[in-house]
């Protein structure tokens, strides 16, 4: 079947779309997408009618559909304002679903998977992944709908209500507190720990954070997996331990004080104190289950690497194999060759009834039709606030773990959404650019928690800007703009 044929088979050309990139391989990202259909569903009632997503050569793109986002996001509040007991119900059922999910890792973690038969390997690996999806399920669908369409309801609400109580001037500083998250990130409270760790460093000690924190700069591609030198490294760059604990809960604790006086000062109705509420939950959920993301690249290393030896894949064919079809290929001689062409480019179609896996220069038609541009004349982008401040510096590209050795002290990210494995990079930025994001998304929180200026969802800027491009970031006003670009680019 040709591309146009797809694209028409599935209406793929009839709404717009909101992509996000990363660095991943198929079999890591696979379950991500069967997330948002029955196990979305089973909960909420409705789910999407489509996503997809492109890995190529382990870059990746995965696509929501727009109609879809703004159905369930409306779905989403008209049920928080309908149900003052929703998010705390949403927060519990959740809560029960991790429970569950950390007893079947507790469990593989006590099993010697080697010695399974291949029935039982399958069954249990499939356990695996419907405990992360249920998980996964209610912790991303509802809160990506929120985040992602900020920029259409939440922000322009604000804006309103800041312009009428207090005037213009303010807008960009207070829809900045009012969105400002009220919990530590899962990075934060892990430099927290090893600040405290720093006044007693034994090797026992390290040991626990490490089997804790190992999994911290995993991603869709990798499963790092930190060791004891990582960590002892961080600690030689620790002064004064406790002063910067201090540092960290007063900055939290004050922000928290200034959003409530701020709330009180615009004498918010309580739809609006709704939006503020699903604002900090979503960005606790965002940040939460991405820690469940990252430990889950692990396991599914462990099961993919058992699995490889039993069909006699190496681990890099197994990169390109999906979750539900191990059980058919151990019955048979699976062809290499299948997960050699995966590998140079794979289009995936979710929808609430299957899915197509389509590989060749059919799905690169496909992402060429659906998502390519002609940007060459475009200087100036806008986006989201998501920190504010106003800096120059030099562009530096960063779209997986392996571009963070550009980054100097005092660059500017363009990223197409920030990741916890590069936060090596963002230690050392004066800026964070973004091409997708909503105001709960990584680059949100870890700016604000750095106070580096921040704008999110400029949809373009890893493409018009440059490695060593000048730019200036303007996130007072959500503009970053081209200042010059060196002559041999």
């Amino acid at each position: 079947m040709e591309s146009k044929d797809i694209i028409q088979k599935y209406k793929l050309n009839r709404s717009s779309w909101t992509k996000k990139g990363f660095h991943g391989i198929l079999h890591y990202f696979f379950p991500i997408c069967e997330m948002p259909f029955k196990y979305f569903k089973a909960y909420f009632g409705q789910c999407f009618t489509n996503i997809l997503f492109y890995i190529e050569e382990e870059q990746g793109h995965w696509a929501w559909n727009d109609d879809d986002l703004t159905r369930i996001r409306k779905a989403f509040v008209k049920r928080v304002n309908a149900d003052p007991n929703f998010l705390d119900n949403l927060l519990k059922e959740w809560h029960d679903r991790i429970a569950n999910f950390n007893r079947i890792i507790k469990e593989v973690d006590g099993t010697d998977l080697s010695k399974l038969s291949d029935e039982k390997l399958t069954e249990f690996y499939e356990n695996w992944n419907q405990a992360y999806l249920r998980e996964y399920a209610i912790a991303a669908t509802m809160q990506e709908a929120f985040s992602f369409q900020a920029d259409q309801f939440l922000l322009p609400h604000f804006q309103k209500i800041i312009t009428k109580k207090v005037g213009e001037d303010k807008i960009g500083e207070y829809l900045s507190l009012l969105t400002h998250p009220v919990e530590h990130s899962f990075l934060t409270m892990e430099h927290k720990e090893l600040l405290l760790l720093s006044k007693d460093p034994s090797e026992d000690k390290l040991r626990q954070h490490v089997k804790k924190w190992h999994w911290i700069e995993n991603n869709y591609a990798r499963d790092t997996c930190l060791d004891i030198k990582h960590f002892r490294k961080n600690l030689k760059d620790i002064k004064d331990p406790m002063r910067e604990i201090t540092k960290i809960d007063l900055n939290l604790k004050e922000i928290k004080e200034k959003k409530a006086a701020l709330i009180e000062l615009l004498k918010l109705d309580q739809e609006s104190k709704n939006l503020i509420k699903m604002t900090e939950i979503c960005a606790y959920m965002q940040d939460e289950r991405k820690s469940y993301v990252l430990k889950s690249v692990h396991y599914q290393r462990m099961f993919i690497e058992e699995f490889g030896k039993r069909l006699r894949l190496t681990q890099k064919q197994m990169e390109y194999t999906i979750h539900n079809e191990l059980a058919d290929l151990l019955k048979s001689r699976p062809d290499h060759r299948i997960f050699e062409e995966r590998r140079k480019g794979v289009l995936v179609i979710h929808r609430e009834d299957g899915f197509e896996l389509i590989t060749g220069q059919t799905a690169k038609d496909i992402m060429k039709t659906l998502f390519e541009k002609n940007l060459s004349k475009i200087k100036e982008l806008k986006g989201i606030i998501a920190c504010r401040g106003k800096i120059s510096g030099t562009a530096k590209i960063v779209l997986t773990k392996e571009d963070m050795h550009k980054v100097k002290k005092g660059d500017i990210i363009i990223a197409s959404m920030t990741r916890p494995e590069i936060m090596p990079a963002i230690a050392k930025a004066a800026a964070i650019v973004t091409d997708e994001g909503g105001i709960t998304s990584h680059a949100a929180i870890v700016s604000r928690e750095l106070h580096i200026p921040c704008v999110l969802a400029t949809k373009d800027a890893t493409k018009v800007f440059k490695d060593g491009d000048v730019v200036e970031v303007d996130a007072d006003k959500g503009v970053v703009k081209l200042l010059s670009r060196p002559k041999n680019i």
